[in-house]
């Protein structure tokens, strides 16, 4: 079999920039910064990161700061496989960004409620299954971490909430069915919005704010360089027609 070539994407792919548009409140800039800070680096330059590459990242976040030692091991590999929708083991970009969502270091409770959303929605098509649920909820330790959910049958607290949240009777919680319950049951909004790990996200954000000022400025300097002249092409042929004459002279 040939060499298979992978095509290197130094701006943003187009669908990962409308993955973004369409989950996250960050910037077309920011998502263009972090999409070339993250090919870049030497743990995700082949598009995605492991567990061990995500400990090592996310541990040079927090070095040096209060959060270093409030960083456990488990507490990591909790956020790994909630972030890690597709279940192959690795983050991707769009993973990523779905965690950091915005560059406010403080979320509003609509754009918590928003962003929790995306974690339950891990086949990102919008809708959120009693699956769905229920393997969130297990990550989370809501639901035991040894709990096996027969066929065609869940725990009754899965059941439960889609009595709450199902508005539709379809066996699905839309966007639009999960902000207005979250939003009108106070205790349910507590269960179900995901604010651990805020700590990480802030310290991401805070990273991420300074990396963008530092590109923007590199990118302003080298736009505004003078492109090199170019000789004129009859100044060329002129100079040309010089260096003949007096090589003539001196044969």
């Amino acid at each position: 079999m040939g060499q298979v070539e992978t095509k290197v994407f130094h701006s943003a792919p187009p669908w990962e920039a409308e993955a973004a548009h369409q989950n996250t409140a960050l910037s077309q800039e920011m998502v263009e910064m972090c999409w070339q800070k993250w090919r870049r680096d030497s743990r995700s330059e082949d598009g995605k990161i492991d567990y061990s590459e995500f400990v090592s990242w996310a541990g040079s976040l927090v070095k040096g700061t209060e959060e270093e030692d409030k960083m456990k091991e488990e507490d990591l590999k909790q956020l790994f496989d909630l972030l890690d929708r597709d279940e192959d083991d690795y983050l991707e970009f769009s993973d990523i960004l779905a965690f950091v969502f915005s560059m406010e270091m403080e979320l509003s409770d609509e754009e918590k409620r928003i962003r929790s959303f995306r974690f339950y929605d891990r086949k990102g098509n919008k809708v959120i299954s009693k699956e769905e649920m229920f393997h969130t909820l297990r990550v989370l330790g809501d639901i035991p971490a040894d709990y096996v959910a027969e066929k065609g049958k869940m725990p009754d607290e899965i059941e439960n909430l889609f009595s709450l949240m199902d508005f539709a009777h379809d066996g699905k919680i839309s966007e639009e069915e999960f902000l207005r319950a979250t939003g009108h049951y106070r205790r349910l909004g507590q269960l179900l919005i995901i604010e651990k790990w805020e700590h990480v996200r802030n310290e991401m954000v805070q990273s991420l704010a300074q990396d963008l000022e530092e590109w923007k400025l590199r990118k302003d300097k080298a736009e505004g360089e003078p492109e090199p002249l170019k000789p004129d092409k009859e100044e060329n042929e002129e100079e040309t027609k010089g260096i003949l004459k007096i090589k003539k002279w001196l044969s």
